[in-house]
């Protein structure tokens, strides 16, 4: 918000290119003064738009949230951490992660797969939804609680259980582009924009057949998943959040200054306002 004293930047939600199909990602509303990019593809973009309106700098950081997923050290401890060692080591752990929005949330499908797949004792089943989930939804998965099923909560930090997985379903969350950078299969149910990155079925019945060829890690499809996510996050050393900061200590000295005035977003400042009952000058 506009009546927050200091430099604007952005880190962004989530991961984002022309190929995952996540609208308004190159979106300028006149909000920020620096953007933090993830990777050079996104970065390229970005700049072209920056000398477009000259009201913003961009600086290549990484994405922050991803820096504990590499660097353990940044690691709160967990309930989850050690979650592969209360396993036998012959069962593989099925991660399942699904998005709230009804026109792709695959969650009120794969109720009864789940439940039935969890039953077999084949795999073990690691799942957490999405925040704004339906309450129905969640209590019928969080009824499968059992030797072969853990419901997480999804307040709980998300990157130990990517850790704990030998494979991931998902549907069209951008969880699934987290999972990704840590070279495991992928199964998609019904995605957006399906992608040589993951195995991607339409049926319920082919969920099964899809998480077994999976976990024998086919070695195109994790070079293909591996091609996609350079494109999409070039950074593994857990320092993405210290490059942000220099990014912003070097807009201050450097950029700021140079740059034209924002756009007045009258409109737009006025509803953050509204939202958050600011109404200070």
């Amino acid at each position: 918000p506009g009546f927050f004293p200091g430099v604007k930047v952005e880190i962004f939600h989530g991961l984002a290119n022309d190929e995952t199909g996540k609208k308004g990602h190159y979106r300028i509303r006149g909000l920020f003064d620096l953007y933090c990019t993830h990777a050079p593809e996104v970065t390229h973009k970005f700049k072209q738009l920056a000398e477009k309106y000259k009201t913003f700098s961009v600086a290549e950081t990484g994405w922050p949230k991803l820096d504990p997923l590499f660097n353990t050290d940044l690691c709160e401890p967990g309930p989850y951490d050690d979650f592969r060692s209360t396993l036998a080591a012959d069962k593989p752990v099925v991660l399942y992660a699904s998005t709230f929005s009804p026109s792709l949330t695959s969650a009120p499908c794969l109720i009864e797969t789940i439940k039935r797949l969890s039953e077999s004792s084949k795999w073990h089943w690691l799942v957490t939804l999405h925040p704004k989930m339906p309450q129905g939804i969640v209590a019928q998965y969080q009824a499968m609680q059992g030797d072969n099923f853990t419901f997480v909560e999804s307040h709980h930090d998300v990157l130990p259980l990517l850790k704990a997985a030998d494979v991931m379903l998902c549907d069209t969350s951008s969880i699934a582009l987290e999972y990704l950078l840590l070279n495991k299969p992928l199964v998609t149910f019904r995605a957006k924009i399906p992608g040589k990155y993951a195995i991607n079925v339409l049926q319920e019945c082919d969920v099964e057949t899809a998480i077994s060829l999976a976990l024998t890690e086919p070695d195109l499809l994790l070079k293909e998943a591996a091609a996609f996510m350079a494109k999409l996050h070039d950074y593994s050393d857990g320092y993405s959040s210290r490059r942000v900061l220099q990014a912003t200590d070097d807009f201050i000295k450097n950029d700021a200054s140079r740059l034209k005035a924002k756009p007045l977003n009258l409109w737009r400042k006025f509803q953050m306002r509204k939202k958050m009952s600011y109404y200070k000058l």
